[in-house]
Formats: structure tokens, C-alpha cells, sequence
């Protein structure tokens, strides 16, 4: 909710977070949000999909629009 309070109509998101738990250098102790509900909890609040990306091996990224 603060991302969408802060940015313009047409802003930018970039979301990156851990794919992968098994990776040697996941912080051991912290949680993740998957693709699948970050996605549905970005687009709940109003943002529109843009594009993913590929950041490295053990994450995912994905970019949405602020409507």
C-alpha cells in the first residue's frame, strides 16, 4: 500500500526476491514470497504487470505500473 501511496500514475516497481531456498547464500531463518502471490498481491492493490526479469540464479523479478 505505501509503493502505490508513493508512486505516480505510470510509475515503476521493481520486485526482486529469492526463487530459489536451497541456494548456499539464502539468509537461513527468513521467508520469501513466492512469484505467484507477490503477483497477486501487487495486482490487488492496483498494479498492472509488466514484465519479469532474471536478476541471477536463486531470485525472480518482476516489474509492475502504478494505474
Amino acid at each position: 500500500k505505501e509503493a502505490k501511496r508513493i508512486l505516480k500514475p505510470g510509475g515503476k516497481l521493481l520486485l526482486i526476491d529469492w526463487e530459489d531456498t536451497s541456494s548456499p547464500f539464502f539468509p537461513k531463518g527468513q521467508g520469501t514470497v513466492s512469484s505467484v502471490k507477490a503477483m497477486e498481491m501487487f495486482e490487488r492493490e492496483g498494479f498492472l504487470f509488466e514484465s519479469e526479469i532474471s536478476p541471477g540464479e536463486h531470485h525472480y523479478g518482476i516489474i509492475f505500473t502504478s494505474k
